[in-house]
């Protein structure tokens, strides 16, 4: 959490979820993150040097791990795990995917950050989604 000590601004932040197959450590969520980026390819010139890495440290700096139960009552609008299932007009990535990528993390980034990638999460639209995770944008205020 960030607390600020001078004056206030107009900051926003963006939620996220990542989802995964598999159980994963916070490495294993940065080198799947690296891959799936795949900014700096070698492949043409490389205006922005390491920002796959720098965007995958972003979104798995202010991870947390949470079941599908504590995704439901801490982070939607639903009263259960069978109101999520059960209503169709949900439309975010934890209901579209959950029972392929059970293994879920929520994250935000915040416009105040000192960190440019984060910065740049912020106002963009994750919607990402292969064989090993999805990453999807889950709100922002």
């Amino acid at each position: 959490m960030k607390i600020r000590t001078d004056f206030i601004t107009n900051s926003s932040s963006s939620s996220f979820v990542i989802m995964a197959k598999e159980p994963m450590d916070k490495g294993m969520l940065i080198r799947i993150i690296k891959n799936s980026i795949g900014i700096c390819d070698g492949e043409g010139p490389v205006l922005l040097p390491a920002l796959d890495s720098s965007i995958a440290k972003a979104l798995t700096s202010d991870l947390e791990s949470v079941d599908l139960v504590k995704y439901v009552n801490y982070y939607t609008s639903k009263e259960s795990v069978d109101e999520l299932e059960n209503n169709g007009t949900m439309n975010n990535a934890v209901y579209e995917n959950y029972k392929e990528y059970p293994y879920i993390w929520v994250g935000s980034t915040a416009d105040d950050s000192d960190d440019p990638a984060e910065l740049m999460l912020v106002d963009m639209d994750i919607d990402y989604k292969d064989d090993y995770i999805v990453i999807a944008k889950d709100g922002g205020y």
